[in-house]
């Protein structure tokens, strides 16, 4: 009869155990999202979806330009390098400091609203010398013989039309393209540029790119204020403006997302 008795409390034992274990995994498994029918991580360990902002406005280009059916977004991450994308210009935001060198223009930073919202849009103002009205920097960490596009935010502000001129330091490849933002197209591309283009954005904003491949290491990029002839050379009048905001240069045939970069 004890014998009996000690058997049975055993079975009973061991049905408790299975009962108790089968109940933890169903409560795990409780906690699991499906996703398209496909078992996912559970819940809290799900990572944020990603935020994707697509600019929908209209993508202009010169003729023989390939179009781009996705307009990169002026979104700003907070890393000067993304992925496999690094914006190479020290100061993008800030037109006013050291890595910057004026020629005939001033520059007034915080001057209005830039394509992302923030009050960080450069005006670049052309002074009333004779020649040229531009602005350059010094870029280090390009990658030889491979294919990088400058990219600039610009909006009219007495000025409509502007030149980029990039070159290798010391000289070799060498281009340039010049922009007409009142008709939303490039012109005049010269040199080593293989790609242009104009892409529309909000508020009467543009973003103006180009690229080429570059020889060496460091490359010297700069852009003008163009007159009404689409000249670079000319008496400014003192007034006529450009803004400007987010400049970019990267190891890539085309403009990405917009990363600011700060010193």
């Amino acid at each position: 009869m004890q014998k009996i008795s000690v058997l049975t409390l055993v079975g009973i034992t061991v049905i408790a155990v299975l009962a108790y274990t089968y109940f933890v995994a169903n409560a795990d498994l409780a906690s699991v999202r499906v996703l398209d029918g496909t078992q996912a991580k559970p819940t809290s360990q799900i990572e944020p979806a990603a935020k994707t902002q697509r600019n929908t406005t209209l993508h202009l280009q010169a003729a023989g330009s390939t179009s781009d059916p996705q307009t990169p977004s002026p979104r700003a991450d907070t890393e000067r390098s993304r992925g496999a994308t690094t914006n190479l210009i020290l100061a993008s935001d800030n037109l006013a400091h050291a890595s910057w060198r004026r020629e005939h223009v001033s520059v007034e930073v915080d001057a209005a609203t830039a394509p992302n919202g923030s009050r960080k849009a450069n005006r670049i103002t052309e002074t009333t010398d004779d020649g040229l009205h531009r602005i350059e920097t010094v870029v280090n960490g390009a990658t030889a013989d491979a294919a990088h596009t400058f990219s600039l935010f610009v909006k009219p502000a007495g000025r409509a039309e502007l030149m980029f001129e990039m070159r290798d330091s010391p000289t070799g490849k060498y281009g340039t393209v010049r922009f007409d933002l009142s008709k939303g197209t490039t012109f005049l591309e010269s040199g080593d540029v293989v790609n242009a283009g104009v892409q529309a954005q909000a508020a009467g904003w543009y973003r103006c790119w180009a690229s080429m491949p570059f020889s060496s290491q460091q490359t010297v990029f700069n852009f003008a204020l163009l007159n009404s002839d689409g000249g670079p050379n000319y008496r400014g009048d003192g007034k006529s403006s450009l803004l400007v905001w987010g400049a970019q240069f990267e190891a890539a045939p085309r403009p990405s997302d917009y990363i600011p970069s700060e010193p």
